[in-house]
């Protein structure tokens, strides 16, 4: 990593004017590390432009910075774009590869599946973006306050389930012991975290067991939330603990939700576990999608009988493609 930090340090003295930008809908992994970079490039006086669309969901307000977070940016004298946990650049909203190509471009990422930008450091042996953030941080010597902990503490918290998910590595929880002693209050967070409208949460699953299906033969559950459901829930709700949840279910190896946020466009979200062996990524990378091996998504015009059939057609023509041994994270 030395050497990816330093070709990294070298973009970053190079550049005064900087913008940073994740991906749409942004969680707390996306939002977390891209403050926390935020606020450690201030302290190397950089004018700093943060990027993201929409706005900051409301669940993630209680983030040092939040505030400084813009739905708009500007191209105009800009040195450096800094793009972080995207997966395919689409995601970032900044304009078409032939544009961004005028720019100096660093990619922070640890989804290995997508379609990265400029000089890229992806590793999946980070748990979450905001751990390589806080690699990189420290490489650049700069002083770790306690709202940049506060930042990076919640993105490895949300992407590792609350260090519940086999991204978890020793070397995550060696990092999240220095960010507490450095300030980040890490049971507030995982409470702020988990805060959540009960009714809405038995909304949610009520609309997802309504329409639950499985596919024993390649050992896939499902579900799917159409427009009207998704509009009468009356919130852009996360289908995160809904999807590992269904994962627990017996004879279960992978779960796949698929939510119609707007007409004819699925999103769809992708799980299984690490005694599963199935890389999702791989199969979120057929749609144009992206991820990591056992958390992935993608979006489709197709019509969820199609996504399933297709998925189906995957695994059982190239089975060697979708079911991948995982590396154990050192």
């Amino acid at each position: 990593m030395i050497e990816k930090f330093t070709q990294a340090q070298g973009l970053i003295n190079n550049a005064q004017n900087i913008l940073l930008a994740t991906h749409y809908k942004p969680d707390a992994d996306a939002l977390g590390s891209m403050l926390a970079l935020k606020m450690g490039l201030e302290k190397l006086d950089k004018n700093i432009q943060v990027f993201c669309w929409p706005a900051v969901p409301g669940d993630l307000h209680f983030l040092p910075h939040r505030e400084h977070v813009k739905t708009s940016f500007s191209l105009a004298n800009i040195h450096l774009i800094v793009g972080l946990d995207y997966g395919d650049h689409k995601r970032l909203g900044l304009g078409s590869p032939e544009v961004l190509s005028q720019f100096n471009f660093l990619t922070l990422d640890h989804h290995l599946v997508g379609n990265h930008l400029g000089y890229c450091i992806v590793e999946d042996n980070f748990s979450s973006t905001a751990e390589l953030v806080y690699g990189l941080l420290k490489f650049l010597n700069l002083e770790i306050d306690a709202d940049m902990a506060t930042c990076l503490l919640a993105g490895i918290l949300d992407d590792t389930g609350k260090f519940t998910h086999p991204n978890t590595s020793p070397q995550t929880l060696k990092n999240v012991a220095e960010l507490m002693h450095k300030g980040a209050p890490l049971v507030k967070i995982s409470r702020l975290l988990s805060a959540k409208n009960l009714t809405d949460d038995i909304g949610v699953w009520q609309k997802t067991l309504d329409n639950l299906s499985t596919d024993q033969e390649i050992g896939l559950i499902f579900s799917f939330i159409d427009h009207a459901r998704f509009v009468e829930l009356g919130r852009d709700f996360k289908t995160s603990s809904v999807i590992n949840t269904l994962l627990a279910i017996p004879e279960t190896k992978f779960a796949l939700m698929m939510v119609e946020r707007t007409p004819g466009f699925i999103d769809c979200s992708l799980r299984s576990t690490k005694e599963k062996d199935i890389n999702v990524a791989k199969i979120a990378s057929v749609f144009g999608g992206g991820g990591h091996y056992l958390a992935a998504g993608f979006s489709s015009d197709k019509r969820p009988s199609e996504i399933i059939d297709q998925i189906k057609d995957l695994l059982l023509l190239t089975p060697l493609e979708i079911y991948s041994p995982i590396t154990p994270i050192a």
